[in-house]
């Protein structure tokens, strides 16, 4: 039997597996969606602090650099590009909402997420 051969008589239980495999993914893919979001509004608040004003390439290269230095690699296969550069402007979206209001930054627990205490 050829590997064709036993594909094709093998079809539905491969077919389950794929799918149950990317159900997966997009499962455990969700539930670090929310922290990745996170970690990048602190790592957007950092280089606002770090950075200030008018230097806007300066920071979106800090978050990236950082972001990817804490990602476990096995993250960033389920992470593009663009969708980091999308989270990045949600977070500084976020910021600006919260500097209008004059509230700090970051929290306690956001500065120990960064390594600042």
């Amino acid at each position: 039997m050829t590997v064709w051969q036993w594909i094709v008589a093998n079809w539905p239980s491969i077919a389950v597996v794929a799918l149950f495999v990317i159900v997966c993914i997009v499962l455990w893919k969700l539930g670090y969606k929310k922290r990745v979001k996170h970690m990048l509004y602190v790592l957007v608040a950092e280089a606002e602090q770090k950075f200030g004003s008018k230097t806007g390439e300066i920071k979106y290269a800090y978050v990236v650099e950082r972001i990817y230095r804490y990602l476990p690699a096995i993250l960033r296969v389920f992470f593009s590009e663009k969708e980091i550069g999308e989270y990045i402007d949600e977070a500084v979206q976020q910021l600006k909402a919260l500097l209008d209001t004059g509230a700090d930054l970051l929290t306690y627990e956001d500065e120990r997420l960064i390594g600042h205490k």
